[in-house]
């Protein structure tokens, strides 16, 4: 729950880090943590990019020719280039809510954006939960 509510804002994500952070110095395992920390994440950000789906409807008339503009300039780009993108982006402790619903404005499928997107997370909780027990070791 923590992860769902604490990365999907800017304020709520250094809450989220820290308590991360906290866990990851008890005896958790780092692979379950990362997991589950990593699937609600993932299901936050999903969130966004249901909101962007529906909220491209509802788009004043005088946005439509950029929204327009978008989704041509990502039918082309190549769809590799895009997951590689998603998954570099979510290696970053930034939240990933504006990436989930520009990629929704853009009509990018969310069948290709789960994977990248989940493993991204995972790759950075991991990473974090390692080098925050390493600091605290040296300590």
């Amino acid at each position: 729950m923590l992860s769902l509510i604490g990365g999907v804002s800017t304020f709520t994500s250094t809450t989220f880090y820290t308590v991360l952070i906290t866990i990851a110095l008890s005896e958790v395992n780092p692979v379950w943590l990362g997991l589950i920390a990593s699937l609600g994440l993932t299901l936050g950000d999903l969130l966004f990019y249901y909101m962007g789906r529906k909220g491209k409807q509802c788009v004043p008339g005088k946005y439509e020719a950029k929204i327009i503009k978008l989704t041509a300039k990502m039918e082309q780009i190549n769809d590799k280039l895009i997951v590689l993108i998603i998954f570099l982006y979510s290696l970053t402790p930034l939240p990933s809510d504006i990436l989930a619903i520009g990629l929704a404005f853009g009509g990018f499928p969310v069948k290709k954006l789960i994977p990248p997107l989940f493993v991204g997370n995972f790759v950075l909780i991991l990473l974090l939960v390692e080098f925050s027990r390493l600091g605290y070791g040296i300590l």
